[in-house]
């Protein structure tokens, strides 16, 4: 292969012969990066799946396969894949990755949801700082879209846990002068 890196029929007999999942996610992985450069993009989608099956929580070796559908425009697909590692990540207890996850979702699309799911990620990985950032972001994001009984909660929430207080109080009258009338 080292030869002949566009052979990709030999990518997956030679991990076959290799005896850990790493090595054989590594080698296919490298296969479908060879794919990819040489714009074989079908290819590049079947080496993946394969490692997938090695690497199924790993979120760097999933990386090819989000970065594969990014170039392919399959944007729903490119969601609901991150989606699905995202709730395997939380599932397994696997926060940082976890946070990866939500966070390149909320890119492609500024969800609450995703909002919320970041922050309670950064509240397990104690970074205060980010819990304030975040609380602002979902505070925000909850306005815009006018859920007042979810934003009040969302900045009492905030207003425990911040030193920011007179910042909050003002997003508070605006949910209740919205609100409540």
């Amino acid at each position: 292969l080292k030869e002949h890196p566009n052979e990709f029929s030999l990518y997956p007999p030679l991990a076959a012969l290799l005896e850990t999942p790493q090595e054989k996610t590594q080698v296919l992985l490298k296969g479908a990066l060879q794919a990819l450069q040489q714009e074989k993009t079908q290819v590049a989608k079947e080496l993946s799946q394969k490692a997938q099956v090695f690497s199924a929580d790993s979120f760097i070796d999933n990386l090819i396969t989000l970065d594969l559908l990014k170039k392919q425009g399959q944007e729903r697909e490119l969601k609901a894949h991150l989606l699905h590692l995202a709730k395997a990540f939380e599932e397994n207890g696997h926060t940082k990755q976890m946070l990866q996850a939500y966070k390149m979702l909320f890119q492609i699309e500024k969800a609450p949801q995703y909002c919320q799911k970041i922050l309670i990620a950064y509240e397990k990985l104690q970074k205060p700082q980010k819990v304030q950032e975040w609380s602002l972001t979902y505070l925000d994001l909850l306005i815009d879209k006018k859920k007042w009984k979810q934003a009040e909660k969302v900045a009492k929430d905030a207003l425990q846990k911040s030193n920011q207080s007179i910042f909050l109080y003002k997003k508070l009258e605006e949910v209740y002068t919205h609100w409540k009338g």
